[in-house]
């Protein structure tokens, strides 16, 4: 058996830091309140938002964000739109968190609106993790492929 260390992969796509580069109206739509202005990071699929009123973990919002034109030379502002629903609550006590902020995964965007952000992100650092990478240890266990006989000879496992 083997012990390895792994940073536990978790996201298929790479997040991108705008703080302050983005504007946004993110909307809650069963009352239609406004409950984030602040864009703190972005991907094709989602993003997460600093928040000024509560959200809970499955609501739905709508959310219309202006990207910046960021590179010399590059496109100008360019806005989105999007449907989302609430994936993760962030509540703030943890050191190097941003304040109470909420993780939206898109669930209508779409296919062109998607292609054109992930082609306008292109260049754009990821964010600067706020807290160390969570090291998990794991233990496999690799079936034998040979072995040494009594004689000392090496036989091969089929």
């Amino acid at each position: 058996m083997v012990t390895t260390l792994s940073t536990a992969p978790r996201r298929k796509i790479v997040r991108r830091a705008l703080r302050g580069k983005c504007r946004c109206l993110a909307i809650r739509t069963q009352d239609f309140r406004l409950i984030g202005e602040r864009v703190l990071d972005v991907s094709p699929f989602g993003m997460m938002i600093a928040c000024d009123e509560e959200a809970q973990v499955g609501e739905e919002v709508v959310v219309a964000f202006e990207l910046d034109g960021q590179r010399p030379g590059g496109p100008e502002s360019e806005w989105y739109d999007a449907i989302g629903e609430v994936a993760r609550v962030i509540e703030g006590y943890r050191d190097g968190d941003q304040g109470y902020c909420i993780g939206l995964k898109f669930t209508e965007i779409p296919l062109a609106t998607r292609m054109a952000l992930r082609k306008r992100l292109v260049g754009v650092p990821p964010p600067v993790p706020s807290r160390p990478l969570r090291i998990m240890a794991r233990s496999i266990k690799y079936p034998p492929i040979a072995s040494l006989t009594p004689s000392g000879s090496v036989s091969l496992s089929s």
